[in-house]
């Protein structure tokens, strides 16, 4: 099976793809990658498609998924978003280019699973077939525990700043406590003598240290994850650190809390659990060693991706889908058309431009990529349709007849990409009409 991911830029998601990454090649999948971090265009994203071939796109939220290309692309092509961030935010429709762009229109072959089981029901309810809970899990060879402790922090926190964690840390400090926080500037501004700001933490080599170092690891979670549990919960633990946290239901689902991990009602039951577990070493470390083993068995990355490619594979595409517009679906098919050109498989290509053409008859940009299609395969009667209308049009094109029916007779494949890509793409194209570095990469572990 081939899976096709991506690389991203952001605080959370690039770490996670990596771990993503990691899983599915574990799993023995054959894995492509594509940095859309670097190319950033809707060209280069479906020419990797288009490319790979892949039986499943497996991404983080919606990274690298453009649902107007992808509709008019494979349509056995299976796509997984797996999300951590609020689902109804990116799923909502949006504009651009003109152009409606809603994810319904690839609801036919379109897995979401959310880390939050919240968001579920409001999923299905905008339109979506497939939709299930999925919550996160670790990368345990990134996370370990150390053969020797050695504590440097005695309450620690790493983490983006918000309000609502600066009160907290803030309502610990002033119990007493000294908090080491590690994160974004803005918790630098934060004056307390209690509070000991270190920068960012880098994810793969910083964050596991301090979990291991840190006598006790804070977790407040974000307001935004209603139902379910951050990563920075299955890191620590995976790691050996020992974590008090704020209340989710996940945690009764998936922990034994006060074995697993110790959870917090308000500032104050924290203040007073921080003391008593700094006080109790034997407990904390207990607890600690309890939770690790429970994470590292059951809740890892790998086992994640892995319960949702087989989830995926298994199911057959089907259900409905809201149909493509008329001026998105000429936009779709003429984009994706061109990708399937470019990699000379001409019937498919010629299928989109024949769909545009249904939609618009006289659309002179179609019938240009259509007498493209007919001369690379020499097909001689299509090439002279296609130009006897774009003359009848007056399109501009008519002169380029003569170049394609040469072209035929020869068997050069003349590419024209200057003429079959828009103004707004082409800036962004080389010469042979790939996007500089557009081409996924296989993953090597």
């Amino acid at each position: 099976m081939r899976i096709l991911t991506y690389t991203a830029v952001g605080t959370v998601a690039p770490y996670t793809l990596q771990d993503i990454h990691a899983a599915v090649n574990q799993l023995g999948f054959d894995v492509f990658v594509q940095d859309i971090a670097a190319v950033n265009n809707t060209v280069a994203i479906i020419d990797g498609v288009v490319d790979v071939q892949p039986d499943i796109v497996l991404t983080l939220d919606t990274i690298g998924i453009d649902p107007l290309l992808l509709a008019a692309a494979d349509p056995n092509l299976k796509i997984i978003s797996w999300f951590y961030d609020n689902p109804l935010i990116f799923l909502q429709d949006r504009y651009a280019r003109d152009l409606v762009v809603s994810y319904t229109y690839i609801a036919d072959r379109y897995f979401i699973y959310s880390w939050d089981r919240a968001y579920i029901e409001a999923i299905g309810k905008i339109g979506f077939n497939f939709a299930d809970y999925m919550p996160y899990g670790t990368n345990p060879a990134v996370y370990h525990p150390l053969h020797v402790r050695s504590y440097t922090y005695d309450v620690s926190f790493v983490g983006t700043y918000t309000e609502h964690r600066a009160q907290v840390i803030c309502s610990v400090a002033d119990a007493g406590f000294g908090v080491d926080v590690f994160g974004d500037v803005r918790w630098g501004s934060l004056s307390h003598a209690g509070i000991r700001f270190h920068g960012m933490a880098d994810n793969r080599r910083d964050c596991p240290v301090v979990y291991r170092e840190s006598r006790i690891n804070l977790n407040i979670t974000n307001a935004q994850l209603l139902t379910s549990l951050p990563v920075r919960i299955f890191d620590v633990m995976s790691s050996g650190g020992f974590v008090l946290t704020d209340y989710r239901d996940d945690l009764e689902r998936m922990f034994d809390i006060g074995n697993d991990l110790v959870v917090y009602l308000d500032t104050r039951d924290l203040c007073d659990k921080i003391r008593a577990y700094l006080a109790d070493e034997t407990e904390r470390e207990r607890i600690a060693a309890t939770g690790m083993n429970k994470v590292r068995r059951d809740y890892t990355c790998r086992q994640r991706v892995s319960e949702m490619i087989t989830d995926v594979a298994n199911t057959k595409i089907g259900g409905n889908r809201r149909p493509l517009p008329a001026r998105e679906g000429c936009y779709a098919l003429w984009v994706v058309g061109l990708s399937y050109l470019k990699f000379g498989r001409f019937a498919e290509a010629a299928a989109r431009f024949n769909a545009i053409l249904e939609l618009a008859p006289t659309q002179a940009d179609a019938l240009l990529c259509l007498a493209v299609t007919a001369s690379h395969s020499r097909n001689m009667e299509l090439l002279d349709y296609c130009m006897a209308v774009l003359t009848r049009l007056d399109s501009g094109y008519r002169y380029l007849g003569e170049q394609l029916t040469a072209a035929a007779v020869s068997g050069e494949k003349v590419q024209l990409w200057d003429h079959l890509y828009h103004d707004a793409l082409k800036s962004a194209l080389g010469v042979d009409g790939f996007v500089p570095g557009w081409a996924p990469t296989v993953y090597q572990g």
